[in-house]
């Protein structure tokens, strides 16, 4: 799902709604929204569309982990019903961790930024990421057969 994420970023940048220097997090960022606001550590909010495209925002899941593999942890310390869902990850990163290395100055592979360039998809255009992805880069190339990949059995395509 990366290039197909990588892809609907740049069909955005293309057409002129996201830049790859916009700033995701912080009042003036792309996702300013209150589920985000709590932030531990500041230098998140330098990191770019460009840093998460790249793998460059900061985060090392070596040093620290991958909360994208723990969302039934995250769901538990967050008090929600689990799995967490990526936005309750994404909050619960920015407010209970510091970034690895400052956005910009290192890359190492990032599926929560991957996961953060989704919620930027949705932000900007209003829809899902899947609903999104089908309508504007898939289904103009002809494809009109694939779906997200789901974790729960009740949730997956026959």
């Amino acid at each position: 799902s990366k290039p197909i994420t990588a892809i609907a970023i740049m069909y955005l940048i293309e057409t002129g709604h996201l830049s790859l220097q916009d700033k995701v997090f912080g009042p003036n960022g792309i996702l300013n929204d209150d589920i985000y606001a709590k932030v531990l550590d500041k230098r998140v909010y330098n990191i770019t569309i460009e840093n998460l495209l790249n793998h460059s925002g900061g985060w090392n899941s070596s040093q620290s982990g991958d909360p994208m593999f723990n969302p039934v942890g995250i769901a538990n310390r967050l008090g929600v019903p689990s799995p967490a869902n990526a936005s309750q990850i994404i909050s619960f990163v920015l407010a209970n961790k510091n970034l690895d290395f400052s956005p910009g100055t290192a890359d190492q592979y990032s599926n929560l930024g991957y996961n953060i360039l989704g919620r930027v998809i949705e932000k900007i255009t209003e829809q899902s990421y899947e609903e999104f992805v089908r309508t504007s880069i898939l289904n103009p190339m002809g494809i009109n057969d694939m779906y997200l990949g789901f974790n729960k059995e009740a949730d997956r395509y026959d």
